[in-house]
This record gives structure tokens, sequence and C-alpha cells, in this order.
């Protein structure tokens, strides 16, 4: 069987639910090789790589086809794999809208801390 590889951006990738009961679970950018979990950066092009059945890759394609990653790229897929990296580092500065936020944008009050309820 033809099979393709997945990119994925998102960072904790996405487990995607299919008409027939299916379930594919896409790995997603922090699987990528040089990506650091303490400070949940990569290097830049990170995605996460799935290979699929080419056929499993057409039904995501279909049934997903208005899905904002599927049609603004964060999710993409080839027959090489080479392509797929290729392309993750073409993609490398566009932004899925799900990044964590850094230490940095924190420090620098761009995001309001909630701290949780005394006593909890």
């Amino acid at each position: 069987m033809a099979t393709v590889t997945v990119g994925c951006k998102l960072l904790h990738g996405v487990k995607l639910s299919l008409s027939d009961g299916t379930d594919v679970m896409l790995r997603g950018a922090r699987h990528a090789p040089g990506f650091d979990m303490r400070t949940g950066e990569g290097a830049p092009g990170s995605v996460g790589l799935t290979e699929i059945d080419a056929s499993v890759w057409a039904q995501i394609q279909k049934e997903y086809a208005r899905w904002p990653m599927l049609t603004g790229g964060m999710v993409f897929a080839d027959a090489k794999k080479s392509k797929v990296i290729d392309q993750a580092k073409e993609k490398a500065e566009q932004k899925t809208g799900l990044e964590p936020i850094s230490d940095k944008e924190l420090a620098a009050d761009k995001v309001e801390r909630i701290d949780p309820p005394k006593g909890q």
C-alpha cells in the first residue's frame, strides 16, 4: 500500500476521528528532533512526522476539507518524507496561533497572569 508522511506543526499533534470510526493520531512538533520540552521551543521548521496510508490521508482531506489547520497549511503531507521536511522549513515562520507563551512574553506583561484562589 502507498503511504504518505504527514507533517503537523501543532505542538502536541492532533487526533482526527474519521467517519468510518478510525482515529488517526498525528505527531506534533514536540516530537521533532531538537525540540526542548523545558522551553517549548524547537528548531525552526519543527514538525511532527507521521506515516499513514495514502487512502487514509485522502479520507482526512475529504472529511476535514474546511479545517483551518489543513487549509492553512499547518497539517500537510507528501509521498516523500524529504518533501515534507522541505515544506516544514518553508513554513518555519508561519504561526499556528496555538504556540506556547514564552517566559519573555510573560515577563513583558503581554499576558495577564491569573493566580489560583488561595487554599487551592
